[in-house]
């Protein structure tokens, strides 16, 4: 009896010991971590040209490896898109944000309305951003990205304006003077975009994106001798930039050349796989080359990247009646409908097409 009791105290002290140790390391963990994650918030917020995603990158897969039981390893597995699901990662910032850590949470908040931009909820990307810079009132990086959420809300005079104090707060910051370009050319000032994208370049000539930009507008103006140029001169900078063959298919696709549109469109995602508008942009090509079936495989890898997006499931639609597979295209438009039934212009105007082909 004696022993029996003298064995379980000893068991118990091992336990607590145990405990105290377990206790130790996760404080531990937690303090080199949030070492670590201050490191990556100070590269943002003196960030000049662009993010240094290559050095954020390494700081978080280093806290992922080496700390996995702290709360900032929750953050990084959301920022490396560890699971390619959206909803997946929209959730790690949410858990993330709820752990309410001591540093980070207007970064987490910003990343999460970037997620809510990609998903097109841009009500709660607002909602994240506004929380964001009442954390944080001098964080440029939420004002750019609250910019770029109004103008996927077609709402471009308030754009310019977060744009332009994103510019105030960081006047070497790239991005938000590309931004505030587009803005400008959807509000019907041409001069101030391009003078927006000049100075981008004028900032960062060896950098691509500032020509991704440009080229775009020019596209969007049908200027696309001008288009080619730059983006052509992205492609002299750095051949494996995935954004300039895909803008650069767009173009071609723009010119009535689909054949070198479904090659630059095949180069991006040779080069970058994970972008459902490369698959979704394809597949509409390949519709006009009337190659059917590999219309509808695009359109189906596009929408497994987000299934509460219905426009790869209008483009699948459309290539399954061209390919006389009616019944397939009936059903596959149905469900387009049922998941967004306030679908936007473009959408709207695909489903028009496929009704005009019979799909009523």
């Amino acid at each position: 009896m004696n022993f029996l009791y003298v064995l379980r105290k000893i068991l118990m002290s091992i336990k607590l010991l145990l405990l105290c140790v377990l206790s130790v390391k996760v404080g531990y963990s937690q303090d080199k971590a949030k070492v670590l994650f201050e490191e990556s918030i100070k590269m943002i917020d003196t960030a000049t040209v662009k993010l240094p995603r290559t050095k954020l990158s390494e700081i978080y897969k280093q806290i992922k490896t080496k700390y996995p039981e702290s709360e900032y390893a929750i953050f990084c597995k959301a920022w490396l898109k560890e699971s390619k699901k959206i909803r997946d990662q929209i959730n790690d910032y949410t858990a993330f944000i709820n752990k309410k850590p001591e540093i980070g949470l207007s970064l987490a908040y910003t990343y999460r309305a970037d997620l809510y931009i990609e998903v097109k909820e841009y009500q709660k990307a607002l909602s994240d951003l506004d929380k964001a810079v009442q954390l944080k009132p001098n964080f440029y990086f939420a004002y750019w990205r609250r910019g770029i959420a109004y103008t996927r809300l077609e709402a471009y005079d308030k754009a310019v304006e977060d744009l332009t104090q994103a510019i105030k707060l960081n006047p070497k910051f790239t991005g938000a003077y590309c931004d505030r370009g587009d803005a400008y050319l959807r509000l019907g000032q041409p001069k101030l975009a391009f003078k927006d994208y000049e100075k981008a370049i004028q900032l960062s000539p060896n950098m691509t994106f500032p020509y991704n930009y440009r080229a775009m507008a020019y596209v969007e103006l049908e200027n696309y001798k001008a288009a080619l140029l730059d983006l052509n001169k992205v492609l002299s900078i750095n051949k494996n930039n995935h954004n300039a063959y895909y803008y650069r298919g767009i173009c071609y696709y723009d010119m009535g050349e689909y054949d070198k549109a479904a090659d630059d469109f095949t180069m991006a995602i040779q080069l970058y796989p994970d972008k459902a508008v490369y698959y979704l942009n394809r597949a509409e090509n390949f519709i006009i080359l009337k190659k059917y079936q590999n219309a509808i495989i695009d359109a189906e890898t596009a929408y497994a990247f987000d299934n509460d997006d219905s426009s790869p499931l209008v483009i699948k639609a459309i290539a399954e009646k061209q390919n006389n597979n009616f019944e397939d295209a009936l059903n596959t438009i149905k469900r387009a409908i049922e998941i967004n039934s306030t679908v936007d212009s473009k959408i709207r105007r695909k489903i028009q097409e496929a009704n005009e082909m019979g799909l009523k």
